[in-house]
């Protein structure tokens, strides 16, 4: 099992994947993070920005554009690639999931805000009716216990599940109110599982970009919402890292 960070704990280097280049690209500049070659297989088309915030040496990965379909490799597999490649080459002390996602307007969440991870990361679309894999499809990766951290930022935490499709059937629904989650999104799990097995202690950061209980569609929603989610979620991921640079200091 991973160690579980508390708030005593200043992470040295920390490893942020981010699934889509619009999600990305406020973040890296708001970094100032610098392209970093070599980091990935050359037939993958992940990419990897380097650089610095504070006494935190910072990697952030994204999953690249799609070879063959020309967009955002999104949802899990690309999500697992990335983290298990960037965790070998960098060796953060810290993984942290950065992006947008759904989430219930009856949770008290609001367009644009940003929310943390609690408790543990689970898998609402991986249904294995078998003795011991139905377990393991839900997943409940844990991650890193980051209470203080969302109280002294303003920021609440929440459940989070994740699948590999942005609309949600009424199965989903049933298995997300199950995984007493109150977002939606289609990266997190994934990324928890590769730290979990990897021993590295995860957080996920998630900016809400579309309400899964509106009757307008998600996707209209989305990509109405995603510039500003993303800025958004820029300005979050650059306060919680000033925060873990500032741990242990007197």
């Amino acid at each position: 099992m991973p160690k579980i960070m508390t708030q005593k704990n200043k992470p040295n280097t920390v490893l942020v994947i981010i699934a889509m280049a619009a999600e990305a690209a406020p973040c890296i500049e708001a970094l100032g993070l610098k392209p970093e070659e070599d980091v990935f297989d050359r037939r993958l088309p992940m990419k990897a920005y380097c650089g610095h915030r504070g006494g935190i040496r910072l990697m952030l990965a994204t999953n690249g554009i799609d070879p063959r379909f020309g967009v955002d490799q999104v949802a899990t597999q690309p999500a697992a690639v990335s983290a298990y490649a960037a965790i070998q080459r960098f060796d953060p002390d810290m993984v942290i999931n950065a992006g947008t996602a759904g989430g219930f307007k009856r949770a008290g969440l609001e367009i644009g805000e940003t929310v943390i991870s609690r408790d543990s990361l689970k898998f609402h679309d991986r249904r294995i009716p078998l003795a011991g894999f139905d377990a393991y499809g839900i997943g409940s990766y844990p991650c890193a216990d980051m209470v203080q951290m969302a109280e002294a930022l303003g920021l609440k935490t929440k459940g989070i599940s994740t699948g590999n499709s942005l609309d949600m059937t009424p199965t989903d629904l049933e298995m997300i109110e199950k995984n007493h989650a109150a977002i939606k999104e289609m990266e997190a799990a994934a990324v928890a599982w590769v730290a979990w097995t990897m021993e590295k202690p995860f957080m996920a950061l998630k900016t809400i970009s579309d309400f899964l209980d509106s009757p307008e569609k998600s996707e209209k929603q989305f990509s109405r919402n995603l510039v500003q989610a993303a800025k958004n979620l820029s300005c979050q991921l650059t306060r919680v890292l000033d925060y873990l640079d500032s741990l242990g200091k007197s």
